[in-house]
């Protein structure tokens, strides 16, 4: 039976029960409402373009939950690093691409989304371009040094997702990267000219809102 460690990427169907999905993704979609105009969008991504809302650090409670549950996938002890939520709309893209070094491990979970399929895709260890179709709560954890994508343009009208990143307890980066460079999960991160520093500028933008 070909594992995680031979493709580096597992489609895990109904990894959270639909209700809780449904719960995170009213969460996320009150994040928008309540930070519209105020830095809660980063579309300067480029690895995605369109009608796209996204927002680090959301529901960091569920990188720290299952964890173990990701583990039991991968097949080895992780270090969580960040999260982050994001809606797609409709023209939204997501082109090819790798994670960064540090993110070894991400998992993709469905939060919501329409009738209009929008596979997520990527060339798994064996060199096969697979793609794989998403209902609310199945997730996807892959090696993010696996180019991923989505195919085309989303036709649909809103898909919400959540990502968690990890990287391996026994790797380079368990020290250096742990939390992304927080004290604790759910806090702002060290300012810093780079992604950190947009994380936490961001963040503390967000935060500000509901104080």
């Amino acid at each position: 039976m070909i594992s995680f460690a031979d493709e580096g990427i597992v489609l895990v169907r109904g990894f959270c029960a639909p209700e809780t999905a449904d719960v995170f993704a009213e969460e996320l979609v009150l994040w928008r409402e309540n930070t519209a105009g105020v830095g809660g969008s980063f579309k300067r991504d480029s690895k995605i373009s369109g009608d796209v809302y996204s927002v680090f650090a959301p529901f960091e409670g569920a990188l720290r939950l299952w964890l173990p549950k990701i583990e039991l996938v991968v097949g080895a002890p992780l270090v969580p690093i960040n999260s982050f939520a994001r809606i797609y709309g409709h023209g939204s893209q997501l082109v090819r691409h790798s994670d960064l070094p540090c993110l070894q491990i991400g998992v993709s979970i469905c939060l919501r989304r329409d009738n209009v399929d929008w596979p997520f895709c990527a060339t798994d260890r064996l060199g096969r371009d697979v793609s794989l179709s998403q209902q609310q709560g199945d997730a996807v954890v892959y090696a993010g040094d696996l180019c991923h994508w989505r195919e085309g343009t989303y036709k649909g009208t809103e898909q919400a997702q959540l990502f968690l990143h990890y990287c391996l307890a026994s790797g380079p980066f368990a020290t250096t990267h742990r939390f992304r460079g927080r004290k604790n999960l759910g806090i702002t991160a060290p300012a810093s000219s780079g992604w950190l520093g947009l994380l936490s500028r961001g963040y503390r933008r967000l935060r500000g809102q509901f104080r």
